[in-house]
């Protein structure tokens, strides 16, 4: 799990800080119809987007801890299987 941690944890908190940021830009910054706009971009549409790579990384991380852990207990489920025959 080294690897994918570097590979998917790493900017899956990084992407994660960032839209925390975002979220607190936008409680703070805006009313229900202004936004702060930073190089043309409203902080809205920048949580959107990086909203969308975090559930990926998210589902990623997912699919690879699952792989991970029918990895680590199919040992576990066959011993039990032949012990109860």
């Amino acid at each position: 799990m080294t690897k994918t941690h570097f590979i998917i944890d790493v900017p899956l908190m990084a992407l994660t800080l960032l839209q925390g940021i975002s979220e607190i830009v936008l409680l703070v910054g805006s009313n229900d119809s202004t936004y702060i706009g930073i190089g043309g971009y409203e902080w809205k549409y920048i949580h959107e987007i990086i909203g969308i790579p975090i559930m990926i990384l998210f589902t990623l991380h997912f699919i690879e801890y699952c792989k991970w852990f029918i990895n680590e207990t199919k040992d576990v489920f066959r011993i039990g299987l032949f012990d109860s025959v």
